[in-house]
């Protein structure tokens, strides 16, 4: 709680109120818990080998490449999840489940085009949230 609460006071100029605080501010608890559990598996991980050896931790690209990916997909579900329910499902019917646009305005009961303009705004309030300098 305290590193959450930390974070908060550290980037709250880049907290644009797009979204609610509270969902702002578990996007960054979550974030902290899994960065603490990437840490530990890593110092566990290289404990079990014996000593540390700091050269082959910076060499492993291959867990370096893995909890990047998770970083980013943290990243996102957390950014999704202060978004609102229709656009959070209007992106993952897209870019999740790989829908095309026709078969996400045959769910939403509008058209191709209303659609595309509903995914065009769902893109942009992503942005606008999106923070790539959360990454640890």
């Amino acid at each position: 709680m305290q590193s959450t609460l930390v974070a908060a006071v550290e980037t709250i100029d880049r907290f644009r109120g797009d979204g609610a605080l509270g969902a702002w501010l578990i996007s960054i608890c979550r974030f902290q818990v899994a960065s603490y559990h990437r840490h530990r598996r890593v110092r566990d991980r290289w404990a079990a080998d014996g000593p540390v050896d700091l050269d082959r931790v910076e060499s492993d690209e291959s867990l370096s490449s893995e909890l990047e990916s998770r970083e980013l997909r943290a990243t996102v579900h957390g950014t999704l999840e202060t978004l609102s329910s229709r656009y959070r499902q209007i992106l993952q019917w897209k870019y999740l489940d790989d829908l095309p646009v026709k078969a996400i305005a045959e769910r939403l009961e509008v058209s191709p085009k209303a659609a595309e303009s509903l995914l065009t705004r769902a893109r942009e309030a992503f942005r606008r949230v999106y923070d790539p300098e959360r990454l640890p």
